[in-house]
């Protein structure tokens, strides 16, 4: 939630003169406070790496900051998926992307949201192709061939 950037902090004083019948009322300004806020960070995920179990949970994310336009994104990297819930829950977007070959640029995935604070998710909808388990499946490429 974003807050204010100047927010001042006062009240009223008002005077009154009986003998004179003058009314004064005057704005008074306390403190003047500067709310800072973090600014929210969008993340593309672009491939994920699953446990070797009978749920093939997702244990680690390629994540990429989504630059300005959101069609470029920063190089990668391999994060944890415990760490992409606390960015989550700071605030912080995650979307999954795909590349599109026509075009030759990243598009905007599905939202990614946290489930129980222990399940990373995307909408359940028709359109399966930008949910976390359709994109890259990382585990089964050498991890000498990324060069992580």
């Amino acid at each position: 939630m974003k807050q204010p950037q100047n927010t001042y902090i006062g009240g009223w004083c008002d005077s009154f003169n009986c003998c004179s019948m003058q009314f004064t009322t005057t704005l008074f300004i306390m403190a003047k406070i500067t709310y800072k806020y973090k600014k929210k960070i969008k993340y593309g995920v672009s491939g994920i790496w699953l446990l070797n179990n009978p749920h093939n949970e997702i244990c680690d994310l390629l994540i990429h900051k989504i630059i300005n336009d959101e069609t470029r994104l920063a190089i990668g990297t391999k994060v944890g998926k415990s760490k992409v819930i606390e960015l989550i829950n700071a605030g912080n977007e995650f979307v999954t992307v795909e590349w599109n070959y026509e075009t030759a640029i990243w598009q905007r995935g599905a939202l990614i949201h946290v489930v129980e604070n222990k399940y990373l998710r995307t909408n359940h909808d028709p359109y399966t192709e930008d949910n976390l388990k359709n994109i890259i499946n990382m585990t089964i490429i050498p991890i000498q061939t990324l060069g992580l």
